[in-house]
């Protein structure tokens, strides 16, 4: 038997953090991770997992003292979480597996690092190469993850090893994928451009077992793009309408998607009948130059404005992102983002910095 350790290394305070609005909300963490969730429903039945998401309480001596293997995801933004997390586990005498989009990105850096397996890709199609290479005792090895996930293949994830109470939200994952080619975004490197979708029975299986768990509150669809596939989107929704209403709405949706939301009123009807009430939108820049260059062309097609309204017009509250620091910026974008604020009527508004991913187009050039 082996004890496993899984680690979520602490979120500084970021795009994604929202230390101010935990507050207000009395959570300690926006949402716990899927990645190492489903890893742990994937290891063998005689394996003992446990969680610790760093956000939610610090790593004890208990902690340390149950492990025989430590598991360790992160994205880009957690790379020191990730770090600390790996010198302590060696200092230990522990063996360490890392993987997540950081190491998927750069895996050669986090084996310098310290750890002893690397998983670089969707993990789910690995976990039979980590328990081989945990076995063997092998060391310094890079475990790329061959193909592409079936999204119907994953076990659900291990939502149980956590207590929702620490939570904002339950997330669950119904797609991956973008068709669009940003280039600052990595999601394409990490899932690719051809979105793959779980069965509508699938989605619903998972909601069904976090409605078993007692939960009651805000599920974030945390796919990139909850429209990649339109017509895929509209199957769900027409499946999720009937099964919140008949357990008396037990969750209301936030999810990411689009613009080209604002040009499918269908959707949006079908979004506010099954209880959605965000929509978290990249939008990044009101500067149809800036979108161009950056290869956000999905938002150059129609004004944003328009699109916008349509969305928070039929009752999606739109949370806007926006990004400064592009290349073919001008001067005054932020005041330019601010009269655009204003004039879209976006309640909620997050800015971020530009930032070149590992592996983007971006990075490249």
């Amino acid at each position: 038997m082996k004890h496993i350790l899984l680690i979520y290394p602490v979120l500084p305070r970021s795009f994604w953090s929202f230390q101010d609005i935990l507050r207000v909300t009395k959570r300690k963490s926006l949402l716990p991770p899927l990645g190492l969730l489903t890893m742990a429903a994937l290891l063998p039945r005689s394996w003992t997992p446990r969680f610790v998401d760093c956000n939610v309480r610090p790593l004890t001596e208990e902690d340390w003292a149950f492990a025989d293997v430590v598991m360790v995801s992160a994205m880009l933004v957690q790379r020191e979480g990730l770090l600390a997390c790996v010198a302590e586990a060696k200092r230990r005498g522990k063996i360490v597996v890392a993987g997540g989009p950081y190491v998927t990105s750069a895996p050669q850096a986090a084996l310098d690092a310290g750890c002893d397996l690397i998983v670089a890709g969707e993990g789910e199609n690995a976990m039979a190469a980590i328990v081989d290479a945990i076995a063997a005792g092998r060391h310094g090895e890079i475990i790329r993850s061959e193909g592409v996930v079936d999204m119907a293949d994953p076990p659900l994830p291990r939502l149980d090893l956590i207590n929702h109470a620490d939570y904002d939200a339950m997330p669950v994952q119904t797609c991956r994928g973008c068709p669009f080619a940003c280039e600052f975004c990595d999601v394409i490197n990490l899932f690719g451009r051809v979105p793959r979708y779980k069965p509508v029975e699938r989605v619903l299986a998972e909601l069904e077992a976090i409605y078993a768990l007692g939960y009651r509150g805000s599920i974030f669809f945390t796919d990139d793009n909850f429209i990649g596939n339109p017509g895929q989107a509209l199957s769900l929704l027409q499946a999720l309408i009937p099964w919140n209403r008949e357990r008396g709405e037990p969750f209301w949706f936030i999810t990411q998607a689009s613009i080209n939301l604002g040009q499918r009123l269908d959707l949006i009807d079908r979004m506010t009948e099954a209880n959605f009430g965000f929509v978290f939108i990249g939008i990044e820049s009101p500067d149809v130059d800036v979108l161009a260059n950056a290869h956000k062309l999905q938002n150059t097609r129609h004004p944003l404005l328009d699109s916008l309204r349509t969305i928070t017009d039929n009752g999606l509250s739109v949370i806007g992102s926006f990004i400064l620091g592009f290349d073919t910026e001008k001067e005054g974008a932020g005041k330019r983002i601010e009269a655009f604020v204003e004039a879209a009527n976006l309640p909620i508004v997050m800015i971020n910095t530009l930032q070149a991913m590992p592996g983007t187009k971006l990075w490249e050039r």
